[in-house]
């Protein structure tokens, strides 16, 4: 506006009704007197951009008037140069405002109607800017109350189901998780994508999800399901074009069955690496090309099943990650350890450190080993969590960690670290929001134990003291090494209690 208007300092301001707040967004900086480019002032403050929101009429005032007028933003018309300053507002679709401009002279007609105009396609902008927000906003809430999530109460399976929406939100598309039981007592986890983006996929994805639920419920047979699903998209085409992964797992006879239609390889864990799943792949729902697929996979205690979204491999594909068989590669290193570490190091091996293009969803099962010297619970992130979690470690290092957590390692300091751990993940992850998940793990061997605190928020790595302990510096004191890892999908850290020199490993 500077540059059309030949103006000296030019301010765009926005209602906030809802706080009782103008933003405004500003050039009106001097050296004694900056204003900052963003700033918010009461709308019951002084302004020439108050008088006039909402009002198409033009309105101008002297410099030294305006000084006189409006004493607490008086550096506007201390620019050198400024004569005049001219005002209109504007009102479209819910959304006021008003813009003000200071010139060397006195503006005319011309410059008047020209600015009418201006506020006129401002304010029509910023309406359609809103209505898409909007829209976004509603979005990206539907797929949050519409993902079916994990329902199951299997304690035979430990589980770290992770979703991360695309960003900006209007990418959001139809991505979903679902882990379920069966009545027979087997468990199901489904990730499935749909076709398209925003409201539209966010809906088609509930009515896929369901009918995928229902038709598992029913028949309990995954290539089954997918046949029945075909047959489905005959007469109606809504679910058309769906990719899934389906497990059903059986963790009594140790196996599961997997079938896939268009969508990445399922990866299981055997012999120390993981494996894409093959031998069970089909085209996408509603193009089938004959019977439906499905392979057994072996799923022995201590074992991992890891089901994954395109947008993981979408997001890899900088790493090197183009296919299931190189996501397997890259998961090597994950092998054997629980769902939650073995997810957070995946999520942070490969991926970038900005929000994805696509959705991501990563599903990890586990067949509970009671032989295995493994931990992993998952808890909401209150104040009265900490003591929980404290007493949770404190018996697993009692009893099931007994046989192998070495001599040398001090229960009462790991069990510090996790609470020191647990205060920070109460205090920072989910400032401003209700509380959200953590989840605890830790696994021992004969070199030592490591822990991890795991949750779905945001803090930084530069966490200020506690009112409980001393944060992240007494864990460093304690634990050998300590990793702090923060990305999209939340926050991971990992203590490590390793062999002191000269002890026995």
């Amino acid at each position: 506006m500077r540059g059309r208007f030949g103006a000296l300092v030019a301010s765009l301001g926005v209602a906030e009704f809802a706080d009782d707040e103008l933003c405004v967004l500003t050039d009106a900086a001097v050296a004694d007197d900056e204003l900052p480019s963003f700033v918010s002032f009461p709308l019951t403050s002084r302004m020439l951009l108050v008088d006039v929101l909402g009002s198409s009429d033009v309105r101008t005032i002297a410099a030294d008037d305006y000084a006189a007028r409006y004493p607490t933003v008086a550096s506007v018309v201390r620019r050198p140069g400024v004569h005049t300053l001219v005002a209109v507002g504007f009102r479209a679709d819910g959304v006021t405002g008003a813009v003000s401009l200071g010139l060397p002279v006195p503006p005319d007609a011309r410059i008047r109607a020209d600015l009418q105009a201006v506020a006129a396609t401002i304010g029509d902008a910023l309406a359609r800017w809103e209505r898409h927000a909007r829209r976004d906003a509603h979005a990206a809430e539907l797929q949050r109350s519409l993902n079916p999530g994990d329902r199951s109460g299997s304690t035979s399976l430990v589980r770290r189901c992770v979703a991360v929406p695309a960003t900006p939100a209007h990418a959001i598309g139809g991505d979903w998780y679902d882990v379920f039981d069966l009545p027979d007592g087997r468990v199901v986890a489904v990730v499935g994508d749909v076709a398209g983006r925003g409201t539209e996929a966010v809906l088609t994805m509930a009515q896929a999800s369901a009918s995928i639920r229902a038709l598992l419920v029913r028949d309990g047979s995954p290539e089954r399901a997918l046949e029945h699903l075909d047959e489905f998209c005959a007469v109606s085409r809504v679910v058309a074009g769906t990719s899934c992964v389906i497990a059903v797992v059986d963790a009594g006879a140790g196996w599961a069955t997997v079938a896939h239609a268009g969508h990445p390889s399922a990866l299981v864990e055997r012999d120390g690496r993981f494996e894409a799943v093959r031998d069970a792949h089909g085209p996408l729902v509603g193009f089938p090309d004959g019977p439906r697929r499905c392979a057994h996979v072996s799923l022995a205690p201590g074992r991992s099943l890891v089901l994954v979204s395109n947008g993981l491999i979408a997001m890899g594909a900088e790493r090197g990650v183009h296919t299931p068989d190189d996501l397997a590669d890259a998961a090597g290193a994950t092998t054997g350890l629980p769902p939650a570490m073995l997810v957070a190091q995946l999520l942070t091996g490969w991926t970038t450190a900005v929000p994805p293009a696509d959705d991501v969803v990563v599903v990890a099962l586990q067949h509970h080993d009671p032989a295995h010297p493994t931990c992993s619970f998952t808890d909401t992130a209150t104040p009265e969590a900490i003591t929980r979690v404290r007493h949770r470690v404190a018996d697993w290092l009692a009893v099931t960690g007994a046989a192998l957590v070495p001599q040398w390692v001090v229960a009462a300091d790991v069990e510090l670290v996790v609470s020191e751990l647990m205060a920070n993940v109460v205090e920072h992850a989910y400032r401003g929001a209700p509380p959200g998940r953590v989840v605890v793990e830790a696994v021992a061997g004969p070199a030592g134990v490591e822990v991890a605190v795991v949750d779905d928020g945001h803090w930084s790595s530069q966490i200020t003291d506690t009112a409980r302990g001393h944060g992240l510096a007494i864990v460093r004191s304690l634990a050998s090494s300590v990793t702090v890892s923060s990305t999209p999908y939340g926050t991971v850290v990992r203590a490590r209690f390793d062999a002191p020199d000269g002890a026995a490993v």
